[in-house]
């Protein structure tokens, strides 16, 4: 069972600043999203047969290689020593 105190922590910890109202629909959906979680759990699986893929992962997709240096220099603007500058942090 979810609690509002829960979604609030939840939000502390986010570092998101809810408003009362923000925190009752998500304190609905957390617990929908928590009912329907139940139900997958108390699906039988035991009558079902395993799935083997035998495939290496370099089967998967092909191997692209891009020249990231130059697209970042076409779009970036704070590109100093082939590295992207980014704000200082406080």
């Amino acid at each position: 069972m979810v609690t509002i105190e829960h979604v609030k922590h939840l939000a502390w910890l986010s570092r998101l600043d809810l408003t009362n109202d923000e925190i009752g629909k998500y304190h609905t959906e957390i617990e929908k999203i928590i009912e329907y979680l139940d139900r997958l759990d108390s699906i039988s699986l035991s009558e079902v047969e395993p799935r083997y893929y035998e495939k290496s992962v370099s089967e998967f997709r092909n191997d692209i290689i891009y020249d990231t240096q130059t697209e970042l220099s076409k779009t970036t603007k704070n590109l100093k020593d082939g590295y992207v500058k980014g704000p200082r942090m406080r």
